[in-house]
């Protein structure tokens, strides 16, 4: 019965993101190698680096670029038209949801936290998500109500927190409501995949949220209220590595959430963090890419795509910013196919 199962969901698939697959497939043929962002990191000057993207997708984007604002932009448009191929091809909505939504509670977060500063929020908010950035600058009562109904909760529960902890309550109960929706339309997608993928993310926020509370010495109840749930170690397991002393601390968790080739205790500091939560979510891809279509292949050049761009900002701003090629080299992140 299992046999007749996988071979219906196999053909099921096939059918539903072949042509998407198909495309990407020649689409990854244009990411940039190694040796091309090796190229832009010892690039002279930030001129160079245009020269050398011009032949690229991003020439288009980069062409009149010359602040750094302007680089972002045009980044940022560069990404635009990556989530546009996913509805152009036609792929379920859950699955273009998984991708963009969160960038919806990014800009969730940054409406309250600017509330709650008594900032402007115009600073805080991003682009790609499902629901317009501009639509963040009103009253959140006019959001869709998944998003107007978190915002209503999360300003009852901070009318008596101070300023710092309001921040931390916004974060938690965000990340929080971001990961339960991931795993909501991983099950809506009816993807094993995706499933397994929103687990992993969880696994990552965790590990983040951890090192995040142990950098600031938080107690370990403080800690296990930053956790999100639909990960593989309960808040139970992940406060127990909590106590051991630091070293102990991080060999436990790149032990119980199979980090292989991710090595904790060599980290120096989030950005190093990142680079290694990065390398582990492309693990988890590789590892589920197969030879029939399927949501996997399309992920994956997603995924490689968004990490292009993260690459992209790092060693074009940097250049601006007039950074070392041997501190480019250092705060880069690998091509992800």
């Amino acid at each position: 019965m299992s046999v007749l199962l996988d071979e219906y969901r196999h053909t099921r698939d096939g059918m539903r993101y072949g042509f998407a697959v198909g495309k990407v497939r020649v689409l990854a043929t244009r990411l940039l190698d190694r040796s091309a962002l090796e190229r832009l990191v010892d690039a002279p000057s930030y001129a160079e680096q245009k020269r050398i993207l011009s032949e690229t997708p991003y020439g288009r984007f980069l062409e009149h670029a010359n602040t750094a604002a302007d680089v972002d932009e045009a980044l940022d448009r560069s990404l635009d038209s990556v989530y546009a191929f996913l509805a152009e091809a036609g792929l379920p909505e859950a699955v273009q949801r998984f991708f963009r939504v969160r960038f919806d509670y990014t800009n969730l977060k940054g409406a309250l936290k600017a509330d709650a500063l008594g900032v402007t929020v115009d600073d805080l908010l991003v682009d790609h998500g499902t629901v317009p950035r501009e639509a963040f600058r009103g009253p959140l009562s006019k959001l869709p109500e998944r998003y107007s109904a978190l915002a209503r909760e999360i300003e009852q529960g901070l009318d008596e927190a101070d300023g710092e902890t309001s921040l931390m309550a916004i974060d938690v109960a965000i990340d929080r409501a971001l990961y339960a929706e991931l795993r909501e339309i991983a099950v809506a997608a009816r993807s094993r995949f995706l499933q397994d993928l929103a687990a992993r993310l969880s696994d990552v926020a965790n590990l983040k949220s951890i090192v995040r509370a142990r950098n600031a010495g938080l107690t370990a109840a403080a800690m296990t209220e930053m956790i999100v749930d639909g990960g593989s170690m309960s808040s139970r397991d992940l406060a127990a590595l909590y106590r051991l002393p630091h070293q102990d601390m991080l060999a436990g968790l790149e032990r119980r959430l199979g980090l292989k080739g991710s090595p904790l205790v060599d980290a120096h500091g989030m950005s190093d963090l990142d680079v290694i939560v990065d390398n582990v979510i492309v693990e988890t891809i590789r590892r589920a890419k197969r030879a029939e279509p399927g949501p996997e292949d399309v992920i994956a050049y997603v995924r490689a795509r968004e990490s292009e761009v993260q690459v992209l900002r790092v060693a074009l701003l940097g250049k601006m910013a007039g950074l070392d090629s041997e501190t480019l080299h250092r705060r880069m992140r690998a091509s992800f196919l």
